[in-house]
C-alpha cells in the first residue's frame, strides 16, 4: 500500500507477518503515478522486505546454532574438566588426612594446591552457568554481582562496586566478554596484585562505555603490561568487542585497567564472532 505524503510517496516494508519499516520516495506533489511506476515501487518494496526478512531467518538460525553449542559445550565440560577437578579434590584431601608423614614445605604445597584447584572449580561452575544461561536472558549486573561476591570472600575485604548503566542495551555476546575481562582481572588481582582495595566502576559516557579495575597492590611493571598471560586474553576479548584497553600504575599506588568500549550502530551491525 502507498499513499503520497507532501511530496513523498511512502512504501511499507511489510512480509507476511512483519513489518519492516518505510521506504520514501520524493516525487512531485502534482505528479501522478502511473501504473507502470507503482508496481515498480511495489516490487522494490516487497523485494526490500523479502531480503530483510531473509536475513532476520538467518540470523535467527545462527544465534540458534550458538545457543546449542555452548549447551554441547557445558555438557562436555561437566562430563569431563568438573568430574577431574572433584577426583583432584578428593585425593587432595586424603592426603592432608596423612599430614604426620610430610614436612612442612609439603603440607604447605598440598593447601596452595587444594586452594589453587578449589578456585579453579568455583570458576568452572560460574562458566557452565553462564553458558547455560538463557541467550536473551543474561544479566550483567547480577551476573558481576555473583562474581564479586565470590571474590570477597576470596580477597577477604569488599570489593567497591559502581555500576552506572540504566538504559544502554548492550550487545549479549558484549556483556558476556566484559563479565570475562572483569573475572580475569580479578583473578590476577587475587594471585599477583597483594592488594587490600579494589574498585570496579562501569559507568556510560555518549554512546561510550566504560569499565575502570583499580587496585591499591605491588603495582604492574612495562614488561608485564606486554607478556603476562591474563592480560593478554583480557586483550583479546577487548579487541572482539572492538573495543580499547588501557593499563597504567596509579600514582597512589597500585594498577588501574580501562576498557572502552561503543555502543555506536551495534544494533544495526551484530558481530556473530562476539555471541561466544
Amino acid at each position: 500500500m502507498t499513499s503520497i505524503f507532501h511530496g513523498y510517496k511512502n512504501g511499507n516494508l511489510y512480509d507476511r507477518h512483519t513489518f519492516h519499516g518505510i521506504i520514501q520516495i520524493k516525487i512531485n506533489q502534482t505528479q501522478i503515478l502511473s501504473s507502470y511506476e507503482r508496481d515498480l515501487i511495489q516490487s522494490v518494496t516487497d523485494a526490500l522486505a523479502k531480503h530483510l526478512s531473509l536475513k532476520n531467518t538467518v540470523h535467527q538460525q545462527i544465534q540458534q546454532g550458538l545457543i546449542n553449542e555452548r549447551e554441547n559445550i557445558s555438557r562436555e565440560l561437566h562430563d569431563t574438566v568438573a568430574q577431574s577437578f572433584l577426583f583432584l579434590k578428593i585425593q587432595i584431601n586424603s592426603l592432608h588426612v596423612r599430614h604426620d608423614k610430610f614436612s612442612r614445605q609439603a603440607l604447605i604445597a598440598l593447601r596452595i594446591i587444594k586452594e589453587e584447584i578449589t578456585l579453579a572449580s568455583q570458576q568452572l561452575r560460574e562458566m557452565l552457568a553462564t553458558l547455560r544461561a538463557e541467550k536473551n536472558h543474561y544479566d550483567l549486573y547480577e551476573s558481576l554481582q555473583s562474581l564479586i561476591k565470590g571474590f570477597n570472600h576470596r580477597l577477604g575485604f569488599q570489593i567497591e562496586f559502581y555500576y552506572r548503566l540504566t538504559h544502554q542495551i548492550i550487545p549479549i555476546g558484549h556483556r558476556r566478554h566484559l563479565a570475562q575481562i572483569i573475572r580475569e582481572a580479578l583473578n590476577n588481582c587475587y594471585k599477583h596484585a597483594d592488594a587490600s582495595w579494589i574498585s570496579i566502576r562501569i559507568y556510560p559516557i555518549g554512546k561510550n562505555i566504560i569499565t575502570v579495575i583499580s587496585d591499591n597492590g605491588r603495582g604492574i611493571h612495562q614488561e608485564q603490561i606486554k607478556t603476562q598471560f591474563g592480560l593478554a586474553i583480557m586483550r583479546e576479548r577487548v579487541t572482539l568487542i572492538s573495543g580499547k584497553m588501557k593499563i597504567k600504575k596509579r600514582k597512589q599506588g597500585g594498577t588501574e585497567i580501562e576498557i572502552q568500549f561503543s555502543l555506536q550502530d551495534e544494533q544495526h551491525n551484530i558481530k556473530n564472532k562476539n555471541d561466544y
